[in-house]
């Protein structure tokens, strides 16, 4: 899983995105000027699930 992780965003970086070297963003943060308390995190954690419905599978995230 990492590894199709990592070559998704290299993919995704060389068709949309020039940052410059040593870069890790081309843009800014949206809230980088608001106070901490009301940025959002910076890094946080996600957790999928596949739930079958009557209808169609999908994914609840949490």
């Amino acid at each position: 899983m990492d590894e199709v992780a990592h070559r998704n965003l290299v993919k995704t970086r060389e068709r949309w995105l020039h940052p410059a070297p040593g870069a890790t963003t081309t843009v800014g943060l949206f809230d980088e000027n608001f106070p901490p308390h009301e940025q959002l995190p910076r890094t946080f954690e996600i957790h999928f699930r596949l739930v079958e419905e009557e209808w169609a599978p999908r994914v609840a995230m949490w």
